[in-house]
């Protein structure tokens, strides 16, 4: 994950590219480009998985399906529009109408009927839980 983001993101993005949040086998990358996807298609060919996007997307191709190694968008090709990361294993992150959130150490239904992504950056701004 280092060596993607410092020699082979950073130096292509410069100043446009941002780390957000890591963990073991991610990374969620601000990125300031015109097209990000063409761009993950065209200078990063060689490095994503396209597999899992809707097979009517422009990019989509089973290349590198299935194949370790290959970077794999969770949002399908759908961009993400906020992201708010509290701590390891905690995030939340809003693409198209859904909303993606972990929160370790918490019982899964908590997390899909009660958590919103408001609340997050409630926690992050305020430093405290506001349950509307």
């Amino acid at each position: 994950m280092f060596t993607l983001y410092y020699d082979i993101l950073k130096p292509v993005y410069q100043e446009n590219v941002n780390l957000l949040y890591t963990d073991t086998d991610s990374l969620s990358l601000e990125i300031w480009t015109e097209d990000v996807y063409d761009d993950l298609a065209n200078k990063f060919e060689n490095l994503v998985d396209f597999s899992n996007y809707n097979a009517s997307h422009r990019y989509y191709s089973k290349k590198y399906q299935s194949l370790l190694g290959y970077l794999k968008d969770e949002t399908k090709g759908i961009p993400i529009t906020e992201f708010c990361a509290l701590r390891p294993k905690m995030y939340s992150y809003i693409f198209g109408k859904e909303n993606k959130k972990t929160a370790k150490g918490t019982k899964k239904t908590v997390v899909q009927n009660i958590l919103h992504h408001d609340m997050y950056l409630n926690v992050l701004k305020k430093r405290s839980l506001d349950k509307k």
